[in-house]
C-alpha cells in the first residue's frame, strides 16, 4: 500500500525554504533516488579523509541493472575519497573485470560463492552490498568479504574498504569519562580505530602487548593524574621500551593540561593538547601519527 505523498512534500519545502533545490531520479518498476543540495558555510575546513592517491587501485562494481541508482551512488562516494574516474568500473559478469582489479564491490543479487572464492583466491577485496536488511550471514563465504549495507551512508565504509593501509590504532588513556568522551567525538568519522583505559598501568601493559602482537598502537593521548601510575611514568617506561626493542616510536599526546618542570620530560611527548580540548589539536595528531 503507497503513501499520500506527504512526506515528500514536506521534505520539498523544508528544502525550498533553506535556498536549496530538490532532485528525483526514477525508473519505472526499478526505484527512485532522492536528494537535495542546500547552500550552507563551512565552519571547520578540516578534512574528514585524507584524500587516496594509490594509483594502482583498481576497483570492479558487479551490478545489474536494477542496482544502477545504488552503483551511481557508491561511484560518486569513490572519486570523493580520491580516486579517479578511470579506476573504478561497472560490470555484469565477472568475466567482465580484468585481472589487476585490487577491489570488487559486489551487490547482492549478483553474489554467490564462486564469484567470492575467486576472487579471494587471487588476492582482490570484497565488499558486499547487502541489498535486503540482515540477509547477508547466511551463507558462509560472507565471512570473507566486507558487507555495507545499501541503506545507509556508505563514505566511512568505502574508505575503509579501499584504503590499503590498515586503520591507525588509537589508544586514550584518561580516568575522566567526559573527556575521554570528548576526544572519541572529535575522532568520529576519521579512519581510525579507539581503544580506552582508565588505569596506568593498564595502558602500559596494552601498549607493550600490542607491540608483541605486531600490531601496535600509532598514538596515545595520555593525562597525567590515573590510578595505579601517572601517565608521566608510562610514557617514560614505554619510551624505555621502545629503545630496547628498537621500534618506532608511539606519537604521544599529553591531555592533561599540567606543566612539566623538567625539559627531559617534556621531551618524552610529541605534542600537548590543553583542555578545552580544540578538534584540530586532536585530529592534528592524528594525521601525525599516520
Amino acid at each position: 500500500m503507497g503513501g499520500t505523498g506527504l512526506g515528500l512534500a514536506i521534505s520539498s519545502s523544508y528544502v525550498k525554504d533553506l535556498g536549496g533545490f530538490f532532485r528525483l531520479e526514477s525508473e519505472i518498476d526499478k526505484g527512485s533516488d532522492f536528494s537535495f543540495n542546500i547552500p550552507v558555510e563551512s565552519v571547520d575546513d578540516t578534512a574528514s579523509f585524507k584524500l587516496i592517491s594509490n594509483k594502482d587501485i583498481k576497483i570492479a562494481i558487479l551490478m545489474d541493472t536494477s542496482n544502477k541508482l545504488s552503483a551511481n551512488n557508491i561511484a560518486r562516494h569513490l572519486t570523493r575519497i580520491g580516486l579517479d574516474k578511470k579506476q573504478i568500473m561497472a560490470v555484469a559478469s565477472p568475466s567482465d573485470y580484468k585481472d589487476d582489479i585490487t577491489h570488487l564491490i559486489i551487490f547482492q543479487n549478483k553474489t554467490n560463492a564462486s564469484v567470492v572464492t575467486d576472487a579471494v583466491a587471487n588476492n582482490i577485496k570484497c565488499l558486499i552490498v547487502e541489498e535486503s536488511l540482515f540477509s547477508s550471514t547466511k551463507d558462509d563465504f560472507y565471512h570473507s568479504c566486507e558487507i555495507m549495507s545499501q541503506y545507509t551512508s556508505c563514505v566511512n565504509e568505502l574508505y575503509a574498504f579501499i584504503n590499503i593501509k590498515e586503520a591507525p590504532k588509537v589508544l586514550i588513556v584518561d580516568d575522566d569519562k567526559i573527556n575521554v568522551s570528548l576526544i572519541k567525538t572529535l575522532l568520529d568519522g576519521e579512519f581510525c580505530k579507539t581503544s580506552v583505559t582508565g588505569d596506568g598501568e593498564e595502558a602500559l601493559n596494552l601498549l607493550i602487548n600490542a607491540q608483541k602482537s605486531e600490531n601496535g598502537f600509532s598514538l596515545v593521548y595520555l593525562d597525567n593524574q590515573m590510578p595505579s601510575m601517572s601517565g608521566l611514568e608510562v610514557i617514560k617506561k614505554f619510551r624505555q621500551y621502545e629503545n630496547e626493542k628498537q621500534i618506532k616510536p608511539i606519537y604521544a599526546v599529553s591531555i592533561s593540561g599540567d606543566i612539566l618542570k623538567d625539559e627531559e620530560d617534556t621531551k618524552l611527548f610529541d605534542a600537548f593538547a590543553t583542555k578545552p580540548f580544540k578538534k584540530e589539536d586532536i585530529r592534528e595528531a592524528l594525521y601525525k601519527s599516520s
